[in-house]
């Protein structure tokens, strides 16, 4: 597409995964006439729609348990993606890293700025009773204070790792139990609106890394009278230098080591006539 090979970072399914693996691990407990605690519950968590995992547990014969008992349940669903251009880093910026892929350090890849998009979930608890709603929602709203920010790494190559943070609007609660009919299951319902601001990658690109720089100064339309080349000097301990004398080739410095600037001025027509 646009010219450009097949290329993807799996950066949707990886936000996704962020906001699921917030609500991984809640836990809930149940106590007795004595407030002694008889059972602690993980809540299990599945991505969906919440009337397609309602009507699954309705109406799916090969559910064993009592609907009641597959309750407390939460599901969640990206439900848009919107751009933010107030965010946007300069379109000419660009990510670059180490060529991890090969030993070569005359190679390094690099991706543009990302562009930055809002990710939108409804996250929903559905539960039996009105206390484990309680004592689940009481679990997640605390830690958006207003936002929750966590560091992911979001491309491989070159390794991109930013702070996503995200954000909790307004929780609606649903309660059939008014509008039913008594037959009906009670099913209590929280719905709370997460928007994670995120950042989407284009391909990453791999890219020779100019190592020498040649300015020629004199007459546009002769030979030069002077040359200055521009090499980096790293000495063997790994210091930057300016000594042509104490650094290693520059084919073996990486784009990433501390390096100096080395100027070497030369005069082509003095080499000319020595090699007369």
């Amino acid at each position: 597409m646009f010219n450009h090979p097949n290329f993807g970072h799996d950066l949707i399914r990886k936000h996704v995964i962020v906001l699921g693996t917030m609500l991984n691990k809640i836990y809930i407990s149940r106590t007795d006439a004595n407030n002694d605690v008889v059972s602690v519950t993980r809540i299990p968590i599945a991505y969906g729609p919440k009337d397609k995992t309602i009507n699954r547990m309705l109406t799916d014969t090969t559910l064993s348990r009592p609907f009641g008992t597959i309750l407390p349940f939460i599901s969640f669903e990206l439900v848009r993606v919107t751009p933010r251009p107030d965010d946007q880093l300069p379109k000419l910026g660009r990510f670059a890293g180490v060529n991890t892929s090969t030993t070569s350090k005359d190679v390094a890849p690099w991706v543009h700025n990302p562009k930055p998009y809002s990710f939108e979930f409804d996250v929903h608890i559905m539960v039996k009773t009105v206390s484990d709603g309680w004592k689940i929602v009481e679990q997640v709203l605390p830690w958006f204070d207003p936002d929750w920010t966590v560091t992911v790494k979001l491309v491989d190559e070159p390794y991109i790792a930013l702070d996503i943070k995200t954000l909790c609007d307004p929780v609606d609660l649903a309660d059939n139990y008014a509008e039913g009919d008594y037959g009906d299951t009670r099913i209590i319902s929280w719905t709370l609106h997460f928007r994670m601001d995120g950042y989407l990658f284009g391909p990453s690109i791999k890219s020779k890394i100019i190592k020498k720089v040649n300015v020629n100064f004199g007459d546009t339309e002769g030979s030069p009278s002077l040359v200055l080349s521009v090499t980096p000097g790293l000495t063997a301990n790994g210091g930057p230098t300016s000594d042509s004398a104490n650094t290693v080739p520059y084919s073996d410095i990486s784009w990433d080591d501390d390096y100096g600037y080395i100027d070497t001025i030369s005069d082509p027509t003095v080499t000319e006539e020595n090699d007369t």
